[in-house]
């Protein structure tokens, strides 16, 4: 809102005006004192008729010759109009008066539930508004500018998508003067991907053998691809998961029946300490890289008649092409003992999976398509859900060609 618009905005600027003539005047008075030429001589005022003042530029004196006029006859002439920019910006200006925009201070909340969080800053005595700016780059070159009035608190709601790291800034306005750019905030939301945009960022991140381990975008879904025996690899877009508690949920799918020891799961829990991953392209950069999924957890659902879950906490993985089986093994709490089969699923169909991450467990979740979800599994070894990178693995043992599709991919924050 501008200073216009606001009847005691009014009062003060015809305070002030006077004021600034009152000043201007003593000012030149005592000058005309001081001079050497001490004979007397008329001061004779800057009286323009309306046209002048209207084609002269902006300035102190057009300013306080608008303002001898009488209040009708500026309105009259649009005058009141005119100046009214000038006021907010010069002569308040000049003089060390206009009320300059603080800097404020905003904090942003966690995501609810339902995708939704609280952004809130501090008041500045002087403001006439605030600005929100929003974006998903730190450095904010594709922002959004939300006008929130007066208000100090918006909540906002964002669709789940594959954009689902958000950056934010506040800023408070006097006048049409904008003031700094508050601290910046950082929020991750809930996460989804529907798979029709092909740009919507999942590549292949570990693999055991990049000539035949493949993800790709077909038909509005994604699919993994082993082509070759004992190997396997993870994709993964890259984004973070929201704050904990938070639920993984997708639909999951063997190809045209699939073959004995196909496997496939959800990878969550995942580390990313590089700026990208893999750094390199040679060999070693991809089979022997730190760079991301050293550490992680995988639902890993194996193939042979039914679907048995034999659920991985992968601690580190070891490179050995001499050992046999796959040659980057997976290594930790991985026990053969403990494989569940899966009740309630449809082992050459659609089926609905969920994972429920929290502080202090996790829970398996799976049904045929159509169905409620239905608890399989528990663990109750947490150490790695801090780490927010998740994703889809899939694998083969003796038999080669290995697929699996993939739909409705979503992280969502729960409670």
């Amino acid at each position: 809102m501008t200073l216009n618009h606001r009847p005691h905005v009014h009062r003060a600027r015809r305070a002030l005006a006077a004021f600034a003539l009152v000043l201007l005047v003593g000012l030149l008075g005592a000058s005309l004192a001081s001079a050497e030429d001490t004979s007397p001589s008329p001061l004779v005022p800057f009286a323009p008729t309306t046209e002048e003042l209207l084609a002269a530029p902006p300035s102190i004196k057009r300013y306080v010759a608008a303002h001898t006029l009488p209040l009708s006859a500026r309105s009259a002439a649009g005058l009141d109009k005119a100046e009214a920019t000038m006021f907010a910006f010069l002569p308040l200006t000049t003089f060390g008066f206009a009320p300059q925009p603080g800097q404020v201070m905003l904090t942003v909340g966690e995501p609810n539930g339902l995708n939704a969080w609280v952004a809130s800053w501090t008041t500045d005595a002087n403001a006439t508004g605030y600005e929100l700016q929003e974006a998903h780059e730190a450095d904010f070159s594709d922002a959004q500018t939300i006008d929130a009035g007066m208000l100090t608190e918006l909540l906002l709601q964002r669709t789940p998508s594959p954009s689902n790291v958000f950056y934010y800034r506040a800023r408070s306005v006097v006048g049409g003067l904008a003031g700094p750019w508050s601290n910046v905030e950082r929020v991750v939301g809930g996460f989804r991907d529907d798979f029709e945009d092909p740009n919507s960022g999942w590549s292949m991140r570990r693999t055991t053998y990049i000539e035949e381990v493949h993800g790709r975008y077909q038909d509005g879904y994604f699919v993994l691809d082993v082509n070759d025996r004992w190997d396997w690899g993870i994709a993964s877009p890259g984004m973070p998961a929201p704050r904990l508690p938070y639920v993984i949920d997708f639909y999951g799918m063997i190809d045209d029946g699939g073959a004995n020891l196909w496997s496939f799961g959800a990878v969550f829990g995942g580390d990313w300490p590089a700026e990208n991953c893999p750094m390199t392209t040679d060999s070693d950069g991809w089979y022997k890289h730190g760079d991301c999924f050293n550490h992680f957890y995988n639902t890993n659902t194996i193939f042979y008649g039914p679907l048995k879950l034999l659920f991985e906490r992968v601690d580190y993985l070891e490179w050995c092409l001499q050992c046999g089986g796959s040659p980057l093994k997976r290594l930790g709490d991985i026990n053969p003992g403990s494989i569940k089969t899966l009740k309630l699923v449809d082992p050459t169909g659609w089926n609905h999976y969920q994972i429920e991450v929290r502080e202090d467990i996790i829970r398996i979740y799976a049904a045929k398509l159509g169905f409620e979800p239905e608890l399989q599994y528990t663990y109750r070894d947490t150490r790695y859900v801090g780490d927010p990178y998740f994703g889809l693995f899939a694998s083969t043992d003796e038999y080669t060609n290995g697929i699996w599709w993939f739909d409705n991919f979503q992280v969502m924050p729960l409670d």
